[in-house]
């Protein structure tokens, strides 16, 4: 079900909750659709028939509803439904309307997510953020701003849960090394997934921006002929990404040729040579013939491949190739300058990213002890 379908069942039963509570009330007295007046008496709208253009009133309230539908992204969309499946399941059971939400529900709700729940205090405000939405799309007044209630009760969460939160692990060069002698490089999807793994770590990137999450839709989607060879290496034109959604820009990816077991170009053109003759304007990667190497195909081939060679995969996740390789730049010296611009960060957001090396950080010590003056 579409949220914005989710959001009009949940009018619904608003509507059927209030005439519930009212039962003597005429059904007369529900708003009925606005008419127009005109000289043979009153013509119901919308307008039916075909205006200039050749449109009409219902085919552009159908278009704005689609549009409506495109304006966050298919995981933003996803998350959204499952916040607003939580909070209209919580309002169910305790037999509350759900909107417009009174301060007792908000209160009861956060505590629920954090008794009974246990979620971590940014994944509650992440949970309530989507009650401001629901109100907002029912064209009511958004009730959280001015709850003083609902505020002093955060901040009680807040200090016992405390805000403390913990970053995946990152994938460091030993990690692919022994995933790599675990792959079959005669096989399209170990192949595949090797060069995924590298692409990831190379470009900084999240594994979900090059293997594909729904169907392949050329428009947003890394395609074969996006992978370009150079004299270097090969240069892959990302047009679709987390933070790249309105085509408002590309980002390149160097994946240069050198020397070793994690060449990225390497692996690329072995990879382009098993699967020669597919359609240059289809998916980049495959998982056999013709079928897409999906984003869910990757986690699970990512987290056997890590328990056959023994790595804890508890704590790597999407994120630990970005991570990881963010990391390992800063570890041989890359400014962090050039780590944000070859990851496209526009905020030291970056630095979040960057683990701090503790044989780095042992030196930097020993060096400042060493400065300190001696007593004469």
């Amino acid at each position: 079900m579409q949220l914005l379908q989710n959001i009009d069942a949940c009018k619904q039963t608003i509507a059927a909750m209030q005439e519930k509570d009212s039962p003597g009330q005429s059904p007369s007295t529900t708003r009925a659709p606005k008419n127009h007046a005109t000289a043979s008496g009153v013509e119901p709208t919308p307008n039916v028939q075909p205006l200039q253009g050749g449109f009409t009133v219902q085919s552009l309230q159908d278009q704005a509803s689609a549009l409506k539908r495109k304006a966050w992204a298919n995981s933003t969309t996803s998350t959204y439904r499952t916040h607003m499946k939580t909070y209209l399941d919580f309002c169910d059971h305790i037999s509350v309307p759900p909107l417009p939400a009174t301060s007792k529900t908000l209160q009861l709700y956060a505590t629920y997510l954090a008794k009974v729940k246990c979620f971590k205090f940014c994944s509650i405000q992440q949970y309530l953020n989507i009650i401001p939405h629901m109100h907002k799309l029912c064209d009511l007044s958004d009730p959280i701003p001015e709850d003083y209630q609902l505020k002093y009760l955060l901040m009680g969460i807040k200090r016992e849960l405390g805000t403390a939160q913990f970053p995946v692990d990152s994938i460091t060069p030993s990690h692919l090394l022994r995933m790599r002698s675990f792959l079959d490089f005669s096989s399209v999807e170990d192949s595949g997934f090797w060069c995924a793994c590298l692409i990831a770590f190379y470009g900084l990137l999240r594994p979900g921006t090059i293997a594909i999450t729904g169907p392949f839709e050329a428009s947003k989607h890394v395609r074969r002929v996006d992978l370009m060879p150079c004299s270097w290496g090969y240069l892959l034109c990302l047009r679709h990404t987390k933070t790249i959604q309105f085509r408002e820009r590309e980002l390149n990816v160097i994946l240069p040729q050198v020397t070793g077991e994690m060449c990225p170009a390497s692996a690329l053109q072995a990879y382009l040579h098993l699967t020669r003759g597919a359609d240059l304007f289809g998916p980049l990667l495959l998982s056999g013939k013709g079928s897409v190497f999906t984003y869910s195909i990757f986690r699970q081939k990512l987290h056997s491949i890590l328990v056959q060679a023994g790595i804890d995969d508890s704590n790597i996740k999407g994120h630990s190739f970005r991570r990881g390789g963010a990391t390992w730049l800063s570890r041989i010296g890359v400014p962090v300058d050039q780590i944000k611009a070859i990851g496209y960060w526009s905020s030291d957001a970056v630095l979040r990213y960057i683990d701090p090396h503790f044989s780095s950080l042992l030196d930097t010590m020993v060096l400042f002890g060493k400065s300190l003056p001696n007593a004469k």
